[in-house]
């Protein structure tokens, strides 16, 4: 081969050599150049930092052959940039939850004309109503066609207690003539039977379909009782140090801690304690003796407890706790009046029902944006798919509603 020949060759191959490194100049340029303009979008904060280191892979060692640098450097980019975005992506929380009016069910003439919405049951099938001017009349319904299910199911009753499947209710029951309530058991779709004993209140454990529980009290102490839809021996589970009559008993959807609403001397209730359902041992959480109260709820999250204020002026307040700090989060000051409440399922945010307009107070995340529409909206309840019952009112009458997120 001759001198020249080898020359050329020789220069062809510094040449080829030469374009290798300046196209790696420029794809390291052009990698620098979109790391930036990736970055330029993302806020860095210390956390978000430490995220992506340990994301990164271990550095390579410096005898690794260098045509491998750009393709490790263009990998490196994609992981950093995949990291950045779905750690964006899980940590954007929406800014608000939009709803709107999905549909109107028809209701029996009883609940449409002044009719109230008083409980639903847990599995969000079965509602339990009191028609206008009847205190103590109780109905049951299917959500799913009022019309057809429409059954009374109750007199004289003072509350009502759902088992966890929605099948039955407990109740408590002063006739005329009766000096002490009596517990009374509901099958739906029927009529109310005597359960046996004397009971002041009643509530339905919500873990187990075959434990109801009551209260009876005698020589200045309250004994709390337990037995089955069957009717089976009553079962004493706790003696607590309670003279004056118990309201209203509820317990948190775990079963650890019953809530029960105590009344002065007046028959008005003023005082709630909680029971811890493991050491029987009752604490005040709160004793007025200006105000009445009138009403309680837990949050689905066991954590709150939440109870509607009445001033001797009529003045209404909903004021939710804590009961585990002891410590009040918020208090809602009713402009007109109240007509219901509920929590939503993740315990984030409560709607209620202020001069016949549902609002919403979101404790934690996203706000709750609810249509305007152009009816009395009552007695709302969220259900555990996220959308909310209510009662649509309007000038024909009322018909429940159903609002979903969009």
């Amino acid at each position: 081969m001759s001198d020249n020949h080898q020359d050329e060759i020789e220069h062809q191959s510094k040449d080829e050599q030469q374009q290798k490194r300046n196209s790696e100049h420029m794809l390291e340029a052009r990698i620098a150049h979109t790391l930036q303009n990736q970055a330029a979008h993302i806020q860095f904060t210390g956390e978000l930092r430490n995220h992506i280191i340990r994301s990164l892979p271990i550095r390579h060692t410096a005898n690794r052959r260098r045509f491998l640098a750009p393709a490790f450097a263009l990998a490196a980019i994609v992981l950093v940039v995949f990291s950045l975005s779905t750690y964006l992506l899980l940590n954007q929380q929406p800014s608000s939850l939009h709803y709107a009016l999905h549909q109107v069910i028809t209701v029996p003439p009883e609940l449409a004309q002044g009719g109230q919405l008083l409980s639903l049951d847990p599995t969000g099938q079965h509602l339990v109503y009191q028609p206008a001017h009847q205190s103590g009349v109780m109905y049951t319904d299917d959500v799913s066609n009022p019309l057809t299910s429409n059954v009374l199911a109750m007199r004289y009753a003072h509350s009502v207690g759902w088992s966890p499947d929605g099948t039955e209710l407990i109740t408590t029951v002063l006739p005329e003539g009766v000096i002490n309530p009596l517990l009374a058991l509901v099958h739906i779709g029927g009529y109310m039977k005597p359960l046996g004993p004397d009971a002041e209140a009643a509530s339905w454990s919500p873990t187990s379909t075959q434990q109801i529980l009551y209260v009876t009290q005698a020589h200045n102490h309250t004994q709390l009782w337990a037995t089955t839809p069957g009717g089976q021996a009553s079962q004493h589970v706790a003696t607590m140090n309670v003279s004056l009559p118990i309201q209203q008993m509820v317990w948190s959807n775990d079963g650890q801690k019953l809530a029960l609403l105590i009344t002065n001397e007046n028959g008005i209730g003023n005082t709630l304690s909680i029971m811890d359902a493991r050491t029987h041992t009752l604490n005040t959480i709160v004793k007025t003796d200006t105000v009445t109260i009138s009403a309680l709820s837990w949050s689905p999250n066991k954590h709150n407890l939440t109870y509607q204020q009445s001033d001797a002026q009529d003045h209404t307040t909903l004021h939710t706790i804590d009961v585990d700090q002891q410590k009040e989060l918020f208090v809602l000051t009713i402009q007109k009046n109240l007509a219901g409440w509920s929590w939503s399922p993740d315990s984030n945010t409560l709607v209620y029902s202020d001069g016949g307009t549902l609002h919403t107070y979101t404790l934690h995340g996203a706000t709750v944006q609810l249509p305007h529409i152009n009816a009395t909206q009552s007695y709302p309840f969220w259900l555990k798919d996220g959308r909310i019952l209510y009662m649509n009112i309007t000038n024909t009458g009322g018909k429940l509603a159903i609002l979903t997120k969009i």
